[in-house]
């Protein structure tokens, strides 16, 4: 889940790449396999450019659809006979507003209704289900930021839910699970190769917050709060880290 281009879909068709390939992602394992992806708003192009940037452009186990798609019991049982068939163990849905068919999606027993084909999917597939989805325009927590009703939080095992963090190439992940080993927060950086998980967002906001204070020194004596103040800090925060660049020898104090 997250707002519009905060890179949901980059990220969902990298995780799709990595297990065809069998490659790790996010510094976890993946076992390889086929993959399914219904893009169902994508253009035929733009599909291309991105598998083509992940490297997957020969990649005979990357199955894709591109077009609207009616999340009829016959379409359902198409898709599940294909997973059957090909070995697929992870179908992506891009995106979720775009497959079901529900005239109020904050009415619970709609959603649940539109839902439960899809976990019927998974159990009879034996695939992962993974669904693209768009939170809500204000912020919320434990699942109220995703957009709908509450249903749709309560059926999935794990809701992840993608923000925007303190550098313009990190975000934010977010999870609730069923499943204890999965971290609840996640920063991961967009770089050439694909994300990157950097680790524990307190100590990444940490080091970002070091390197915003790192570029706004100068070579000439300056007081703290216009060195703080350039680098767009709290007062009390910025005094705090200068005194970890002193003590690192990254800064000098007269």
């Amino acid at each position: 889940v997250g707002k519009p281009k905060e890179g949901k879909t980059t990220l969902a068709y990298e995780l799709a790449v990595k297990v065809a390939l069998g490659l790790p992602f996010l510094g976890r394992t993946t076992r390889k396999a086929a993959v399914l992806i219904l893009a169902l708003e994508e253009h035929a192009r733009e599909v291309r450019m991105r598998l083509h940037h992940l490297g997957a452009n020969d990649l005979g186990h990357v199955y894709v659809h591109i077009g609207p798609l009616e999340p009829t019991a016959t379409a359902m049982n198409s898709i599940k006979t294909f997973a059957q068939g090909h070995g697929v163990r992870l179908i992506l849905v891009d995106t979720l507003s775009a497959f079901w068919r529900i005239e109020n999606e904050n009415e619970a027993a709609e959603m649940t209704k539109v839902v439960q084909p899809l976990l019927q999917l998974a159990r009879e597939s034996g695939a992962c289900v993974l669904l693209i989805h768009h939170a809500r325009k204000s912020e919320g927590q434990y699942g109220d930021e995703i957009r709908g009703s509450g249903a749709l939080f309560a059926a999935v095992d794990v809701a992840i839910v993608m923000k925007r963090h303190e550098v313009q190439t990190q975000r934010l992940l977010q999870a609730q699970s069923r499943y204890p080993e999965t971290p609840s927060e996640l920063v991961i950086e967009l770089r050439d190769h694909g994300y990157e998980a950097l680790g524990d967002p307190a100590k990444v906001g940490k080091d970002a917050r070091l390197t915003k204070l790192t570029v706004s020194l100068s070579d000439q004596w300056e007081e703290v709060e216009a060195i703080v103040k350039r680098a767009g800090l709290p007062r009390r925060e910025g005094y705090r880290l200068l005194n970890i660049l002193v003590k690192d020898g990254m800064a000098d104090r007269e």
